[in-house]
């Protein structure tokens, strides 16, 4: 799990990460993680918000990937988790998750306004296709709520 959990912080952040897991005394799972530089020294960059959301993300799916032998979960659900990223990160990790869901057969969940979705090098957005989308909210009538109705 800590090899995959590195290659995708590699595959998006282009740094190495070390994960420290264990179960507490009630039998949950406890992680701490961190990236690390060239020297592999841990440096700073984990005890920001942003970068501490891609620490997350990978344990995720370094958990589905682990265990997408065995029967379990296939899928993860983020929130916000493009908030205040780079776009080239953004794109990144977007292209990770998509080969990663592929690979494994998971699905994953996320949710993001306009301007989470990232512009490619030539200014385009990010294609997204109309399959990979499975609800698209917004604030015009009723039928944009997520619940269908306004509270």
């Amino acid at each position: 799990m800590r090899r995959i959990f590195n290659q995708i912080i590699v595959d998006v952040v282009g740094t190495n990460a070390i994960i420290s897991i264990k179960q507490n005394d009630q039998g949950n799972v406890e992680y701490s993680a961190e990236y690390q530089n060239l020297q592999q020294i841990s440096t700073s960059e984990s005890d920001g918000t942003t970068y501490k959301k891609l620490l997350c993300a990978a344990f995720d799916l370094s958990l589905l990937i682990h265990y997408s032998n065995n029967s379990f979960f296939r899928f993860v659900y983020h929130d916000g988790i493009f908030e205040g990223l780079d776009d080239r990160i953004k794109v990144r990790l977007l292209d990770s998750v998509k080969s990663i869901c592929q690979q494994y057969n998971l699905q994953y969940i996320v949710s993001m306004i306009d301007s989470d979705i990232p512009k490619m090098l030539d200014g385009t957005p990010y294609p997204i296709q109309p399959s990979e989308i499975c609800l698209q909210l917004n604030d015009r009538d009723d039928n944009g709520k997520l619940f269908k109705q306004s509270f």
